[in-house]
């Protein structure tokens, strides 16, 4: 795991932003706002400029945002953003707010920023060499486990079995990758940002299959993403308590 330094830093100005969904809008109180500045971690994944921004504001649900560059035109979200630097700083007009900020993060060397980002990474470090009390033998869960479902209510051991299938197949894919950018595992994990991410991720699902008329609505496989979220969400929580 990569320890960032003074050097993965950068100021960001918002040119433009709009998260077209109310949900995003809520989670992140109404961030990113054009005309402001954020400060971003900048890491290069896969040949991309990924960028993390925090978000200082003790009324957001959730303290960060990934970005997948500078400019982004999504269905959800569309937004262009500058990387402030020595060559470009007259261009922009900065609120006086910032200006106090970007004196204050200049002195320390954004050291608050740097710890709290190398804290996580460390914790989830920790978290992957977590070893459970209980280890479970394959052979004893098909077995006897499920065999003890399968007996009572074969219909529901069949959709416990679906789920399983469902969640193999995310593995080696967004959600145990660490470079990519939009979700990880580390991010389900994470302490300070774990538990909004995966209950916000969860209720989106739910809410995507609860409305009608659209494409995606009804769409079974998004009650198998909202349980994965869930699940996610006990395994941090268990983990934190091993750990605290």
């Amino acid at each position: 795991m990569n320890f960032i330094t003074r050097d993965n830093i950068v100021l960001v100005y918002v040119h433009d932003f709009e998260a077209l969904k109310d949900d995003y809008r809520n989670q992140f109180n109404g961030h990113l706002r054009p005309g402001r500045v954020y400060r971003s971690v900048v890491e290069t994944l896969k040949g991309k400029d990924i960028y993390r921004i925090k978000l200082d504001d003790s009324d957001a649900e959730l303290k960060g945002m990934v970005l997948n560059g500078l400019e982004g035109d999504f269905e959800d979200l569309k937004y262009r953003l500058d990387v402030i630097n020595e060559h470009n700083t007259f261009d922009f007009r900065f609120e006086d707010e910032d200006i106090i900020r970007m004196a204050e993060w200049e002195t320390t060397e954004h050291s608050d920023f740097i710890s709290e980002v190398n804290g996580a990474r460390e914790k989830a470090q920790r978290d992957d060499e977590f070893e459970p009390d209980k280890t479970y033998d394959i052979d004893d869960v098909a077995e006897t486990i499920l065999s003890k479902i399968y007996k009572k209510d074969g219909e529901f051991s069949i959709e416990i079995l679906n789920l399983i299938d469902y969640l193999s197949s995310t593995y080696d894919d967004k959600y145990e990758d660490k470079d990519v950018p939009n979700f990880s595992k580390d991010v389900a994990m994470s302490g300070s940002m774990g538990k909004g991410a995966n209950m916000f991720s969860a209720s989106k699902y739910i809410k995507r299959y609860m409305t009608s008329g659209y494409e995606k609505s009804e769409n079974p496989t998004d009650l198998y993403k909202a349980i994965h979220y869930l699940m996610f969400e006990h395994m941090r929580k268990g983990r934190n308590e091993e750990t605290n």
